[in-house]
């Protein structure tokens, strides 16, 4: 049998008209499918109102391993453009999946405040941590729920204090273990884009899955991970070009230094004054520490010292410790030297154990990302990117700080200290559908005939299927990957 397609809108088959078709599937961000139809397809079996905008969209695919058709998308159609000249006309459905709704939705906290949510007076700023009215979203997977949760019936709404359903039922939610909250002023924002900054900490995975209408008539399912979701199939799903398996039929190698940043800064507002411009900065050269992540001057003199907040990078089989704060016992929250200065003025990536030690790291192996970073400045020269983010307000205090921008500035500092390999395959035509899914991370590899050829693993973060009525085959498009090994 191979392969099939199936096209249903608003319940009407319509796959016998459709000319060509595609569904793409995301990691953390919408899912969509297009889909190519004759032009009188739309208005046959539909009453007197014609599919189209608003619509619902459901395109599955059977392959012989599946006993029955499996739903690969399930959304509102968004667009809807129909072009006829005197021989023919067809007509072209574009549709996402129940995610887009997060741009029209504003955050809340648990009490529907909008303005600044999870602000308990007199305090100015939002609180991320306590977008649950408990001080209990922290974390990515948390926040996301909470702010899921409050949108739908936030304050007994709605209408009054929340906007209703967002078409989804919330599955499952594992909570993270890294703080990544901040407070935060540019509010109202809407949902989009505080699940982009969320994301972009790395320690967020939201993956929605279309299902079919259930009792509350959600049509997609959304879980949410603490980062890294997806199977290691690097064994089992393997693209070969030019050797083995042969799998592949198209092959992009894009090597890319232009991102390459080896000296990374944040500034975070808002601005104080014109001496002292930031309320803080996160820049990776505190003066307190030498080239190989030793402690020095008067902080080595002061023992014990610990550290209360950090964030955890876990890079290869270690985690490492970027420090947040260090309280002295001798004039905490002072910098040595610096009467009534409190330290720190920004963040630092020396990273330490947790919980203290009574003496400073000794070697450069306690400080891999700083190593990264002082090498790419003797490979490429000092690249320097200095990023301001003027609307948030990060005090520096002893309970709130922008754990997400640290977290942030962590994973963007770490990735592009090295140019970036992009290895995009297009596989052949029997790859099965379904053998991989978003977040996987597959084994990619091409002979020596290609630059030397190359081996790793790379996660997926988007593929398409696509298919036309000539050859009617649903086949997998491109993959979009990620860099450099990312996924492992």
């Amino acid at each position: 049998m191979g392969t099939v397609a199936t096209v249903v809108v608003d319940g009407v088959d319509i796959t016998p008209s459709v000319i060509e078709g595609s569904v793409t599937a995301r990691l953390n961000r919408i899912s969509d499918a297009t889909i190519k139809v004759q032009m009188k397809a739309l208005s046959e079996g539909f009453g007197t109102t014609p599919a189209g905008v608003g619509s619902m969209l459901k395109v599955y695919f059977q392959t012989d391993n599946d006993s029955t058709p499996r739903l690969y998308h399930h959304g509102r159609v968004l667009l809807c453009e129909t072009t006829c000249d005197e021989n023919n006309g067809y007509t072209v459905l574009n549709s996402a999946d129940p995610l887009e709704l997060w741009a029209h939705r504003p955050v809340r906290d648990a009490g529907g405040n909008m303005a600044a949510p999870g602000r308990v007076p007199p305090a100015q700023s939002a609180d991320l941590g306590n977008l649950d009215g408990f001080n209990g979203t922290k974390d990515g997977p948390s926040m996301i729920a909470a702010m899921f949760n409050n949108s739908e019936s936030a304050g007994g709404g709605p209408p009054v204090d929340a906007e209703g359903p967002l078409r989804m039922a919330l599955n499952s939610v594992t909570p993270g273990v890294q703080d990544v909250s901040a407070p935060m002023t540019d509010f109202p924002t809407t949902m989009a884009q505080l699940m982009s900054l969320i994301v972009s900490t790395g320690q967020v995975d939201v993956i929605v899955t279309p299902i079919e209408f259930d009792a509350s008539m959600n049509y997609a399912q959304l879980d949410l991970y603490p980062g890294q979701h997806g199977l290691d199939l690097t064994s089992s799903v393997v693209f070969q070009y030019g050797m083995g398996l042969f799998n592949v039929r198209a092959l992009r190698w894009n090597s890319n230094m232009n991102q390459v940043c080896n000296k990374l800064q944040y500034f975070l507002g808002p601005k104080k004054d014109q001496v002292e411009r930031w309320q803080s900065n996160i820049t990776g050269d505190h003066p307190s520490f030498n080239s190989d992540g030793v402690l020095t001057g008067a902080w080595a003199l002061a023992t014990p010292y610990v550290v209360s907040d950090v964030v955890t990078k876990v890079i290869g089989p270690n985690t490492y410790y970027f420090i947040a704060k260090v309280a002295h016992t001798s004039t905490a929250n002072t910098e040595p030297g610096v009467a009534g200065t409190k330290w720190p003025t920004a963040w630092d990536p020396w990273l330490v154990p947790p919980g203290g030690r009574t003496s400073p790291p000794a070697s450069s192996v306690n400080n891999q990302l700083g190593v990264a970073r002082y090498h790419s400045q003797q490979l490429y020269d000092v690249r320097m990117d200095i990023k301001i983010f003027d609307s948030h307000d990060n005090p520096l205090s002893d309970t709130a700080f922008a754990f997400a921008y640290a977290q942030q500035w962590i994973d963007e500092s770490w990735f592009r200290a090295i140019p970036q390999n992009l290895y995009h395959v297009t596989p052949s035509r029997d790859t099965g559908i379904g053998e991989f899914d978003i977040g996987d991370i597959v084994l990619v590899e091409a002979c020596s005939d290609v630059r030397g050829g190359f081996s790793g693993g790379q996660r997926v973060y988007s593929y398409t299927i696509s298919w036309d009525a000539q050859d009617s085959v649903p086949s997998i498009a491109e993959l979009q990957v990620s860099s450099d090994q990312e996924g492992l």
